[in-house]
């Protein structure tokens, strides 16, 4: 699932306080 490490990737990327 590919998409599953984009879609986490755009997440961990952004700052989420």
């Amino acid at each position: 699932m590919n998409w599953l490490a984009m879609f986490n990737s755009e997440i961990w990327l952004q700052p989420v306080s």
